[in-house]
């Protein structure tokens, strides 16, 4: 009954009736002539999985709580709750609610959970609200603020005011431009330990620059979203690697920034994994494609992004599967097959040059003859003077 209650007056449209005064006074909570608080207690857990633990910290937390309790009983405040997951959402209520009153409750709270139970309390609470009216628009602030703790044991918190709680934004495409193209091309490289580097090195951008966890999840959302993209044909009947859904599920719903990293760098190594496993039928078969698509296109002025985003494959994982089957880089083949058909092209006395590095894709007539006398030896003139033409 006092978690609906609570539910009940947070609401925006939250009004008092006769029928919610009837449900305040039969659970004894005061909504008149009193002051309001919110309050967001996370009791960090242990990091063993076995049963035992789970249930002894099952054990630990409820003790905390009934600790909190006793503290609020104590000094006459009321009090509705909901909890979900380790968190706690409080509703105080008392006419002589004050500042220093709840510090002084949320630190014996602190120390005691410490001592007796050696967990950590991170406490974050509103200033005293002096009107029930407005109280859905004030949680649903609070609820923003709360966010705070998806940066974990990672951010100093223990007892936080909301008032000291500001969230910087920042472009999550900026972020995206800046970030998943270094990450997929690591992936690529098949390194494992330099993608979590950079991975490491992007949780903590976020924290130390206090970022929107919201923002943050999109980005770590938008990114596995690339790499499959970039890799998930290749992985597609791997059943140790869920799907997109599942990923971005997860991301979203997750309370800590670590669980995240836990996850993203769970399924690189996955990622990492296939690509070093992959066959060398099915490598070469990948190759061919990329040939099969050059071949058809070179006339026109591809790159190597183009060829790579055809096959709907990162491209420097592309150009290291490449070399290796070939023998030489995507970018010399590509540019071997262009002067090969300009030769072709020069053997024909009313072929003018100006006209032939286009046909053959170049963008520009000096490029064209810098790239002929590299792969040729000579000269675009001296190449049509040997053939007498």
């Amino acid at each position: 009954m006092k978690r609906a209650l609570f539910n009940d007056m947070i609401k925006l449209d939250f009004a008092i009736d006769n029928k919610l005064i009837q449900r305040c006074k039969n659970l004894e909570f005061s909504y008149n002539d009193t002051r309001f608080s919110f309050v967001n207690i996370v009791i960090e857990k242990y990091q063993s999985k076995n049963h035992e633990d789970k249930e002894r910290f099952r054990q630990i937390k409820q003790a905390v709580i009934n600790i909190f309790h006793e503290q609020l009983n104590e000094k006459n405040i009321e009090f509705l709750f909901i909890s979900y997951k380790k968190k706690y959402n409080y509703l105080l209520s008392s006419p002589k609610l004050s500042i220093s009153e709840l510090k002084r409750i949320f630190l014996s709270v602190s120390n005691a959970a410490k001592q007796y139970f050696d967990v950590s309390v991170n406490i974050i609470y509103t200033n005293p609200i002096k009107e029930s009216i407005g109280l859905g628009s004030s949680y649903k602030e609070f609820i923003k603020k709360t966010q705070i703790s998806f940066y974990g044991d990672e951010h100093i918190l223990s007892i936080v005011n909301t008032n000291n709680i500001e969230f910087n934004d920042v472009n999550v495409f900026d972020l995206r431009k800046s970030y998943n193209k270094q990450v997929i091309e690591l992936i690529g490289q098949e390194s494992i330990e330099k993608t979590s580097s950079l991975i490491s090195d992007i949780s903590n951008y976020f924290r130390d620059n206090d970022i929107n966890p919201k923002i943050a999840k999109i980005f770590y959302s938008n990114l596995i979203g690339d790499i499959f993209n970039s890799y998930g044909q290749l992985y597609e009947d791997n059943t140790n690697i869920s799907n997109l859904e599942y990923y971005h599920y997860q991301i979203i719903n997750s309370d800590i920034q670590k669980e995240v990293i836990q996850l993203l760098e769970d399924f690189i190594t996955e990622v990492v994994g296939v690509l070093k496993n992959l066959t060398h039928d099915h490598s070469k078969l990948l190759v061919n494609r990329a040939i099969n698509y050059i071949e058809n296109n070179y006339q026109q002025k591809i790159s190597l992004e183009d060829v790579a985003n055809n096959l709907n494959l990162s491209k420097h994982y592309l150009c290291n599967i490449f070399k290796k089957e070939v023998g030489k880089t995507m970018s010399l083949y590509i540019n071997n097959l262009r002067i090969e058909q300009a030769k072709k092209m020069l053997l024909k006395p009313d072929n003018k040059i100006k006209e032939i590095f286009e046909k053959v894709g170049f963008s520009n007539q000096q490029y064209f003859s810098k790239v002929f006398k590299k792969i040729t030896g000579m000269t675009v003139m001296e190449y049509r003077d040997s053939k007498n033409i």
